[in-house]
């Protein structure tokens, strides 16, 4: 009867260990894998917004120049008529 005691106390302990520690590795894996996620779709975010952010730039220097170039035109335009 000793050894049925000891033989079904290791296993509750083995199990709730087991179950316990498995469920705790589980949800820190699953927390950690969704925290990785995050921060990979962040990363492409930013990359993206920085790829804009340079397009957006390079757009008005070339509106700017455009610009400058009207003024110009305009100006010789006032000189030529006075």
């Amino acid at each position: 009867m000793a050894d049925d005691a000891a033989f079904n106390k290791g296993v509750d302990w083995f199990t709730e260990i087991v179950f316990f520690y498995g469920v705790l590795f589980g949800i820190a894996f699953y927390e950690l894998n969704a925290a990785t996620n995050k921060s990979r779709n962040q990363e492409n975010l930013l990359n993206k917004l920085e790829h804009q952010s340079k397009a957006n730039k390079t757009m008005i220097e070339q509106l700017t120049t455009a610009v400058e170039r009207v003024k110009s035109l305009q100006r010789n335009n006032q000189k030529d008529i006075e």
